[in-house]
């Protein structure tokens, strides 16, 4: 076996070794507990907004896979991480046309 050779093999398989845990990560469904936590949710309308959205999902209204991107996006902001996720879960919801519901104020 040439050096090329080994290094497609080799690198081939790290770039699927890279790749595969995003894929499993998608896969999984997000707590209320955990979007909670994690959006720093401040209040108790946040908290039902959260816990709406996670019924809808569970519902199979709403794609576990936007709600993941919504909050795979919020989590990188630094300040108010409940409105960048409203924001993106709103954006991504109205491209597919699905109904969520208001979100607080």
């Amino acid at each position: 076996m040439n050096r090329r050779c080994f290094l497609g093999v080799f690198g081939g398989g790290c770039a699927l070794c890279v790749l595969w845990p995003g894929e499993a990560a998608a896969a999984e469904k997000l707590t209320a507990d955990l979007l909670k936590k994690e959006l720093r949710a401040k209040n108790k309308d946040e908290e039902a907004y959260i816990d709406k959205v996670v019924k809808i999902r569970d519902d199979d209204k709403l794609p576990n896979s936007m709600l993941v991107a919504a909050y795979r996006y919020a989590v990188k902001k630094d300040d108010n991480r409940f409105a960048y996720f409203v924001k993106a879960l709103e954006s991504l919801a109205k491209k597919e046309k699905i109904k969520l519901p208001p979100a607080p104020k």
